[in-house]
């Protein structure tokens, strides 16, 4: 899931309005980066509605980017 010019930073959950959010820090070479990595969370089936809050340029060229998205809590088996 995590393209190898991608490095994550930080990660921090919290529940908002009944729904598990992420907001993920993260690091890549080039825009293409982050787009690889938005794609590849949604199409594992447990994030949703990914998208970057705030993208600025690093030191050496390196693209910090604040991304935000609900993970979709797996449904459990329920009482036996």
């Amino acid at each position: 899931t995590l393209p190898p010019d991608v490095r994550i930073r930080a990660v921090q959950p919290r529940v908002e309005k009944g729904l598990f959010r992420v907001v993920i820090s993260a690091q890549a070479r080039r825009v293409e980066d982050l787009e690889s990595f938005i794609e590849s969370l949604e199409r594992t089936g447990a994030f949703s509605s990914v998208s970057p809050l705030e993208e600025t340029s690093g030191e050496n060229g390196v693209i910090d980017a604040v991304l935000e998205g609900t993970y979709r809590v797996p449904a459990t088996g329920g009482a036996r």
